[in-house]
C-alpha cells in the first residue's frame, strides 16, 4: 500500500501522540514509505529533515525503553502463569490482572483481539469466584476443627469433674458392630 507524504504530516510533527503499538505501524509505514521514495529526497542527509529524524529518533528511544518495561511485565505475568502451582493464588490471579491490563491498554502491541480480553475476564471472573469458594471452605473447615476440639475438651472435663465427684473412672459403652450373617 502507498501512501502519500501528508498522510505522515501529523506523525512527523508530534510523534509521541499515537499509543505505542499505532507508533510501530505508524514508523513501519513512514520506513515503507522512505523505501518508496528514496530517489525523490535524501531524509537522512537533507537538512530540513534534520529536526524530525531528531524527533522520531528521540522518540524511538523513549518508545523502545516503554516496550521493554512492557515486554518484561509481560513476561514476568507468563512466568508466573507457566507453572502456577509454584505460586500463591494471589500472586496468579495479579499475573492474570497484569495480563488483562497490559492487553486493554495495549491492544496493537500485543495484538489483542476483544475475543482474547473477554475471555481472559470471564478466566479471571471465575478464578477469583474459585479462590474465594476455596477460603470460604477452608474457614468452614477451620470453624468445624475449633468446634470438634472445642467438643473433645468439654468431654474431657466432663468426665474430670464426674471422676472428682465420684471418684469412680468413667467407663464409656464400647460396643462392637452387629455382624450381619448371610446364609449358614
Amino acid at each position: 500500500m502507498s501512501y502519500d507524504l501528508k498522510y505522515f504530516t501529523e506523525f512527523l510533527e508530534d510523534p509521541s501522540v499515537p499509543e505505542i503499538g499505532e507508533f510501530y505501524d505508524m514508523l513501519t509505514k513512514w520506513a515503507e514509505y522512505l523505501r518508496e521514495h528514496q530517489d525523490e529526497f535524501d531524509y537522512l542527509a537533507d537538512d530540513e529533515w534534520k529536526g524530525i529524524r531528531e524527533r522520531l529518533i528521540d522518540e524511538i528511544e523513549e518508545r523502545d525503553v516503554l516496550r521493554k518495561t512492557i515486554d518484561a511485565e509481560w513476561e514476568e505475568a507468563c512466568r508466573i502463569l507457566e507453572d502456577p502451582s509454584e505460586a500463591s493464588d494471589d500472586a496468579v490471579l495479579e499475573a492474570l490482572k497484569k495480563q488483562l491490563e497490559i492487553m486493554k491498554t495495549y491492544r496493537k502491541l500485543h495484538e489483542s483481539t476483544e475475543e482474547h480480553i473477554i475471555s481472559l475476564e470471564n478466566h479471571i471472573a471465575d478464578f477469583t469466584e474459585k479462590i474465594r469458594d476455596a477460603r470460604i471452605a477452608g474457614e468452614k473447615a477451620r470453624m468445624a476443627q475449633l468446634a470438634l476440639e472445642n467438643s473433645i475438651a468439654n468431654l474431657d472435663d466432663s468426665l474430670a469433674k464426674y471422676q472428682e465427684r465420684t471418684g469412680k473412672t468413667p467407663v464409656l459403652p464400647n460396643y462392637r458392630d452387629k455382624k450381619v450373617h448371610k446364609g449358614n
